[in-house]
């Protein structure tokens, strides 16, 4: 058996651009498109766009009626300044200016006691003389006594400040001050989701509800896509 030789050209690669052109069709589609939700439930009082609008990423799309939130969000505003407010004193309970206060009312106290102390007991021997009314000595009795309790409550309290409030109390007034500030954080996001926001730029491509419609959470407002980059879809043949 003879084979029959074939003569071949051999040639070294290199690189060519390649000029054909394929025309294909295809479909463009958008990296980002979102359906947005409704995080709040009420009355539509306002939608701000249409279908075909620009938008940026913040902007206001939507209002659901706020006024019950805002309601909520002073009264939680109103109790979080209460507990601050009792924090800040409970905190401030042994400053300087506070304890030098407690001091001078017990001296004014000692002193005022001392006073009616002796009055009392001049009272009480003029009486024993028959030169004073039974009257005029049980009034300044009744006036030391009174003096001696004033006198009592200023040291009482001076000694608590001197104390200082237990740790059970300073911790429950702490706990207190914590949940208020949550419950007003939890208030402020309420009344914020009132407003839908555009998650990104983009056109509004969908619009599923109007202004004076119903929305319940979770129900679908509008479709925003962003156009600033676009994926081509498309076939290739094989043989290409």
């Amino acid at each position: 058996y003879i084979r029959e030789l074939h003569q071949v050209t051999v040639a070294s690669v290199e690189r060519r651009d390649y000029d054909r052109e394929v025309s294909l069709t295809g479909t463009l589609r958008s990296k980002s498109k979102a359906r947005l939700r409704s995080l709040a439930s009420g009355p539509i009082d306002k939608v701000y766009v249409d279908v075909g609008d620009r938008v940026d990423a913040g902007d206001a799309l939507a209002q659901i009626r706020s006024v019950d939130a805002a309601l909520a969000v002073d009264i939680a505003k109103t109790a979080f300044d209460v507990a601050k407010a009792e924090w800040i004193g409970l905190k401030a309970w042994r400053r300087d200016e506070d304890m030098a206060i407690l001091r001078a009312r017990v001296l004014e106290a000692e002193a005022r006691y001392k006073e009616r102390q002796l009055q009392s007991e001049r009272s009480q021997r003029l009486f024993e003389s028959a030169t004073a009314s039974e009257s005029s000595r049980d009034a300044d009795e009744a006036s030391a006594q009174a003096a001696k309790a004033a006198l009592e409550i200023a040291r009482q309290q001076l000694a608590i400040a001197e104390t200082g409030p237990s740790l059970a109390n300073s911790n429950l007034v702490e706990a207190g001050m914590a949940q208020a500030e949550a419950h007003l954080a939890q208030a402020s996001q309420a009344l914020a989701d009132t407003t839908l926001r555009a998650p990104f730029g983009g056109v509004i491509t969908g619009k599923f509800r109007k202004t004076g419609d119903y929305a319940r959470t979770g129900d679908e407002l509008l479709e925003l896509t962003d156009v600033s980059v676009l994926e081509a879809e498309f076939q290739v043949p094989e043989r290409f």
